[in-house]
């Protein structure tokens, strides 16, 4: 997919529902929640009807008292036994992959060693802070509204803009990686040229 297709990706999204009920944009708010009690759609591992049911909970709710509220209905579990594990699960999955079509980016490709694992402060944090000191977007908006495609975008456009410099792997870049793919490796099927 070229950079253009990723970045409308990231940007245009369809409504999307699992066990029946509507999901919010995925926002920096959701997926630190999954994240915090290590839910395995974020952490990896085997997603469990309960962990896929947390998750809808989480991403179909604007704030912390509303999932809450979710949690304790004995109804929305008994309301859950009548999906379809399998495909809610895959209803789900194309969910996240709407929302988090992000920048293809060179990992730890700094001379001066600031890869994300060599950072004091959490990557979303920095993000967010560089975005507020070139936009007037607040830290609400950007961790509850701006949906986390469009927030990974936003930044690297902003960092490219300040230093002509970005980790953002090019179309061009992706073509020659795909060659020399299919170079070391002849069973790789050829690549094709991004359109």
């Amino acid at each position: 997919m070229t950079n253009a297709d990723l970045f409308l990706e990231s940007m245009v999204h369809t409504q999307h529902k699992v066990f029946g009920m509507k999901l919010k944009p995925l926002t920096l708010f959701h997926t630190s929640i999954l994240e915090k009690y290590n839910n395995p759609i974020f952490t990896g591992g085997t997603v469990t009807k309960s962990a896929l049911e947390f998750a809808v909970i989480v991403c179909s709710s604007n704030n912390i008292s509303e999932i809450q509220g979710k949690l304790k209905s004995k109804v929305l579990h008994l309301w859950f036994m009548l999906f379809d594990h399998s495909k809610s699960l895959t209803d789900f999955q194309a969910y996240i992959d709407d929302y988090l079509a992000l920048p293809d980016t060179y990992a730890g490709s700094k001379e001066d060693d600031t890869s994300v694992s060599n950072i004091a402060h959490p990557y979303a944090l920095l993000m967010m802070a560089n975005i507020m000191k070139h936009t007037n977007y607040q830290m609400h908006d950007l961790f509850y509204k701006l949906p986390i495609g469009a927030l990974y975008w936003l930044n690297s456009s902003i960092a490219y803009l300040e230093s002509g410099d970005t980790d953002i792997i090019t179309d061009k870049d992706k073509v020659a990686i795909n060659l020399l793919s299919h170079q070391l490796n002849p069973q790789i099927s050829k690549p094709q040229q991004p359109s």
